[in-house]
C-alpha cells in the first residue's frame, strides 16, 4: 500500500473522515475511498502506543459494541453496491474494528485526562503529610516553576506533585515529591532542606541543586547532583537521634544515587550526562574548557578530564599513561570524549561506582617521542 494513501488519510479533516467512515459502513464508497479507510486502519493499529490493560479494554468494549452493532446492521438499499456482498460484509466488520480501536483509544485518553484534572490531592502513601501542607500538581506539558518561602525554586515536571508548607517551620525544611523535579535550594546552614519521595528515599542538603527523578521503565528512583553536595538515605535507615540517617550516601556534582525498587538497594554511579564543574559549581552555562591536544601524554588528558568534571579517573595499567593523543574534543560530551580517546589508544572504559576505569595494554615509552 503506497505511502501517499497514509498521507491523504492524515491530511483529511476530521469531519470529512467521519463522513468517509459512514460511507464505508454503508458500502457506498468508491474503491479509492475504501483504500484510504483501510490504510488509516492499518496505520492506527501499527503505530498506536496507548497502553490499556485488558480489564480496561473489556469494560470500554462492552459499552460501545452495542452501538457499533447498530451502525453495521443497516437496512439494505435498493441501489447496486460498489463491492460484492461478501466483500462488503467483510469490510463492514473491518471498519467496525477500526472504529472500535479509535473509540477505545479516545475513550481511554479522555477518561485518563479527566482523572488527572479532577485529582486534587494525590495520596502520598509512604508518609503522613504534616498539617498545613499544600500541594501543586503539574498537569501541563512543560515544567512548572514553584518558589518556596525560603527562596528555593522547584521545577516540577509534568504529571508530578509537590507538597510543601506555606512557611517553613522547625529544624528542617521538608517537602514531599511524587514524580520528577529539579531543586535549586536556597542556602541555610541552620535548616537542612529534605526532599521525601513516595518510595521512602530522602535527599538532604544545605543549599545546592539536584534532580529527583523516577525511572519507571527500570523501576528505580534517581537523585543526581548538579552543584554542592547531597546526602541520600532511606527512611528505614533513619535513627531516632535528630531523625538523621546512619547509612547515608554523600553525592558530589556529576554523581547520582539509584534506589532500585525491586530489592530496595541504594547504589551510586555517575550522572547520565556529566557537565564541567568549577569549585563545586556547574560550569555548563560558562565558557567550555579547551580539550585541544597535540601529541599529549594520555596522563595529561585524563588529568584534565578529572579536573574539569570532578570525576576520579583510574587506569588498569600505568603504561596507558605513556600513550599519546592528538585531537580536539572540546565540543564533545564527557562520554564521547572518552570514546574518542580510548579508540585512539586501543583501550576501553567502564564506569565503576562514581569513578571511570580505563582498560588497555598501554603504550611502551620507546614507541613515542619524549
Amino acid at each position: 500500500m503506497c505511502q501517499c494513501q497514509h498521507i491523504e488519510a492524515i491530511r483529511m479533516s476530521q469531519n470529512d473522515f467521519d463522513l468517509l467512515l459512514e460511507k464505508f459502513l454503508k458500502g457506498t464508497c468508491t474503491p479509492e475511498e475504501a483504500q484510504l479507510v483501510l490504510a488509516w486502519h492499518k496505520k492506527l493499529i501499527s503505530e498506536s502506543e496507548v497502553d490499556i490493560t485488558p480489564p480496561e479494554k473489556a469494560a470500554i468494549e462492552k459499552k460501545i459494541w452495542l452501538q457499533i452493532k447498530r451502525n453495521i446492521e443497516l437496512p439494505e438499499k435498493a441501489t447496486a453496491p460498489v463491492f460484492s456482498l461478501h466483500l462488503q460484509s467483510k469490510l463492514k466488520y473491518i471498519a467496525a474494528a477500526a472504529i472500535l480501536t479509535i473509540i477505545i483509544i479516545i475513550a481511554f485518553w479522555d477518561y485518563n485526562n479527566r482523572q488527572i484534572h479532577i485529582l486534587k490531592t494525590p495520596e502520598f502513601s509512604q508518609a503522613n503529610l504534616p498539617d498545613g501542607y499544600q500541594s501543586v500538581i503539574n498537569t501541563n506539558h512543560k515544567p512548572a516553576s514553584i518558589t518556596l518561602s525560603d527562596g528555593s525554586i522547584v521545577e516540577l515536571q509534568q504529571q508530578s506533585a509537590l507538597y510543601y508548607p506555606k512557611l517553613f517551620k522547625g529544624k528542617t525544611r521538608d517537602v514531599y515529591l511524587s514524580g520528577n523535579g529539579f531543586f535549586k535550594v536556597a542556602h541555610d546552614t541552620a535548616h537542612h532542606f529534605v526532599v521525601h519521595t513516595d518510595e521512602g528515599l530522602l535527599a538532604e542538603v544545605l543549599g545546592t541543586s539536584f534532580y529527583v527523578t523516577h525511572d519507571t521503565r527500570n523501576k528505580k528512583v534517581e537523585v543526581t547532583v548538579v552543584t554542592g553536595k547531597v546526602s541520600v538515605y532511606l527512611k528505614t535507615d533513619a535513627i531516632a537521634k535528630a531523625g538523621r540517617a546512619m547509612n547515608n550516601i554523600i553525592l558530589k556534582p556529576n554523581e547520582k544515587a539509584d534506589l532500585h525498587l525491586l530489592n530496595n538497594e541504594l547504589t551510586t554511579t555517575l550522572a547520565d550526562n556529566p557537565m564541567p564543574v568549577r569549585n563545586g559549581t556547574s560550569a555548563a552555562k560558562t565558557e567550555a574548557a579547551s580539550f585541544l591536544f597535540e601529541e599529549a601524554r594520555v596522563s595529561s588528558v585524563l588529568e584534565k578530564i578529572s579536573a574539569v568534571y570532578g570525576i576520579d579517573v583510574q587506569v588498569e595499567h600505568n603504561e596507558i599513561y605513556n600513550c599519546h593523543f592528538t585531537g580536539d574534543i572540546s565540543q564533545q560530551s564527557l562520554y564521547d570524549k572518552l570514546d574518542i580517546l580510548c579508540k585512539s589508544i586501543q583501550a576501553t572504559y567502564e564506569i565503576r561506582g562514581t569513578a571511570i576505569y580505563i582498560k588497555g595494554s598501554g603504550c611502551p615509552v620507546a614507541d613515542h617521542p619524549q
